[in-house]
């Protein structure tokens, strides 16, 4: 073996390497997340995700302009929903999101709190008690790791929850983000979960061929998995 090609072998093996340290090192940040109840003031939003996330942004620091000393006790913390995957859809703007901010079901009664939910035509659901799996990273390293812990977070979701996700017969599931102290976390309700976010109004959006050949599968491994088993033969 010629010496250009052993340093082309060791540098494949050094590369190698490095994606297995670095995909090992995602997975271990991936971690069990318990929430408490909470009250979710949002606004619905249809439109392509970049578009979502400037509007997030926007509530977020108009939110925080307006209740600073609520943000730095964390009574309230930015949050969002995403509902679709955008690969999935016919079209790219009709992707489906939930923007707003997580607080504590004490602050709603407060004349402030209110008011600033009447002035930005605010919407309010109360979220019960839901276990995740989750991860934080830097938000100053969103734009160059969000695909990275968003493809390890799906595939530590779908090997600890898929078979038990593939018996509810949905397609989609809401994939969260919260905000805190500079750092933007991800996370997955469990299975159990999903239905405490199917409370916006929006009509689910039209599916590509992807789409709906996925949603043909998990509609069959939905009727697979509620089937009683065969019974075996005396």
């Amino acid at each position: 073996m010629g010496y250009q090609m052993k340093k082309a072998l060791a540098s494949l093996g050094i590369v190698s390497l490095g994606l297995f340290g670095g995909n090992y090192y995602l997975l271990s940040q991936v971690k069990e997340k318990s929430f408490p109840a909470f009250t979710f003031a949002y606004r619905e939003f249809q439109g392509e995700y970049s578009a979502a996330g400037k509007a997030c942004m926007e509530l977020g620091m108009k939110t925080e302009n307006k209740f600073k000393e609520k943000f730095a006790s964390k009574e309230i913390t930015g949050m969002g929903y995403y509902y679709d995957n955008p690969r999935w859809l016919a079209r790219q703007n009709d992707c489906r999101s939930a923007l707003g901010f997580q607080l504590n079901s004490t602050l709603v009664a407060q004349e402030d709190v209110k008011k600033f939910l009447l002035e930005e035509n605010l919407s309010k659901v109360e979220i019960p008690a839901f276990n995740s799996l989750a991860v934080d990273y830097p938000l100053k390293s969103f734009g160059m790791l969000y695909k990275a812990y968003m493809g390890i977070l799906i595939m530590k979701y779908m090997s600890k929850y898929g078979k038990t996700f593939s018996t509810c017969g949905r397609c989609h599931f809401p994939i969260g983000e919260t905000y805190v102290d500079g750092k933007v976390g991800l996370f997955i309700p469990e299975p159990a979960a999903l239905s405490k976010f199917d409370f916006i109004k929006m009509k689910e959006p039209e599916l590509n061929q992807a789409g709906k050949n996925y949603q043909k599968h998990c509609a069959e491994m939905a009727a697979k998995n509620q089937q009683p088993p065969p019974q075996t033969k005396q």
